[in-house]
């Protein structure tokens, strides 16, 4: 919305902006995208994705080569194929959110820091009286409540690492075989983390939570996704957030100026207030999901059973077949939500079919054509 704001503002002629999203409205955003375009009067398409994009997931496997585990890459392909239409070059928001403390997360860091005098225990006591990882959505206050309590009375750097992956050691090891077990370091990912990124020489945990997600996730996976996403189309895609002079401000900025009394990216919304009605400005931060949660027990149920159970996967030796079964089952019957874990392992098997099996062929001829539901204003 910001980009949007200013870019009316400097370009001396109408705006052309595009969004996508989905018919499951706790992960839709479409509505206040048009209220921003309808207030800058911009020319706007807005794709409307549903699970029938699935078709596309081959293809996506194939584009990134690599095992690429955001399942955002499906709309921002498609809202990258729509502007492709229109337009060379399109500006987006990547970059804001690590630098300004945006995520929720962020506020969770920050809270656990004010309550980490609390005995330790309690707060996990409490975690237990929740409940398990149960069938809560994933979005739900009761679901961030247990992730919040099961990890605050560990250290900073633990805790922010617990709050971002998706398989912790524990997971792993019920998953991997023990051939697979023995000849890789299950503790890799949480050291690099925790040990080479996170500071803790006294700066504020928030700025060391900033500082990782700067070095690990946006390189690593936000940049690559819409790299990808863009070029696959002939797409120039910049973020204007990324300007070193501006993510070199922002890392000076104190926390109160960044994160306060639970809002994030705080001086942007400030700035932002003769531009942006409050409504906008103030909404809470939602993030660009897909609703894999609800696609994996309808219309992606046999995809993903037929790409994780039909034997290739269980030839390779890397996972227990009974725990992937259980991930699905558990997922499918509601008593969890493993989406994201699932989602992992679906593209991570059909990178090995691409690229080491020798299936690295454009899938595209095996598609049909998907065409989402297109509103223009």
């Amino acid at each position: 919305s910001a980009v949007v704001a200013v870019m009316a503002g400097i370009l001396g002629r109408q705006v052309r902006t595009f969004s996508a999203g989905f018919q499951e409205q706790d992960y839709n955003e479409l509505e206040h995208a048009s209220t921003v375009a309808q207030r800058f009067g911009t020319e706007h398409t807005a794709e409307v994705v549903t699970a029938d994009a699935a078709d596309l997931i081959p293809r996506l496997a194939w584009l990134y080569d690599e095992p690429f585990g955001d399942s955002s890459a499906l709309p921002t392909y498609l809202v990258a194929q729509a502007a492709r239409r229109q337009v060379k070059v399109v500006l987006n928001g990547d970059g804001g959110d690590e630098s300004l403390a945006g995520y929720q997360r962020y506020f969770g860091v920050q809270l656990s820091h004010l309550v980490r005098r609390a005995p330790r225990g309690l707060m996990a006591a409490g975690a237990r009286l929740l409940g398990t990882n149960g069938g809560a959505p994933s979005r739900g206050l009761l679901t961030r409540a247990r992730r919040f309590l099961s990890h605050v009375d560990e250290d900073p750097w633990d805790r922010y690492f617990a709050w971002v992956c998706h398989f912790d050691e524990r997971k792993k090891r019920e998953l991997y075989t023990p051939e697979f077990l023995e000849s890789v370091d299950i503790d890799a990912s949480r050291r690099y983390i925790t040990g080479t990124l996170f500071e803790r020489n006294g700066c504020h945990p928030v700025d060391a939570a900033l500082g990782a997600d700067v070095q690990t996730y946006l390189p690593g996976d936000l940049l690559v996704k819409m790299d990808v996403a863009t070029m696959a189309h002939g797409l120039e895609g910049r973020s204007p957030f990324l300007d070193h002079h501006l993510m070199e401000l922002a890392a000076r900025l104190p926390i109160r100026q960044k994160l306060r009394a639970g809002t994030g990216k705080y001086v942007l919304k400030r700035v932002m207030a003769p531009y942006l009605p409050r409504r906008l400005r103030y909404r809470r931060k939602q993030g660009f999901g897909v609703p894999i949660e609800h696609w994996f027990r309808g219309d992606l149920r046999e995809l993903l059973r037929d790409v994780l159970l039909d034997g290739r996967l269980a030839q390779r030796g890397y996972f227990r077949m009974d725990a992937v079964e259980k991930l699905i089952r558990d997922h499918e019957t509601r008593q969890a939500s493993w989406h994201f874990q699932l989602w992992n392992l679906m593209m991570m098997e059909l990178w090995h079919r691409n690229f080491v099996d020798g299936d690295a062929t454009a899938p595209q001829s095996r598609l049909r054509p998907y065409a989402p539901a297109r509103v223009g204003l």
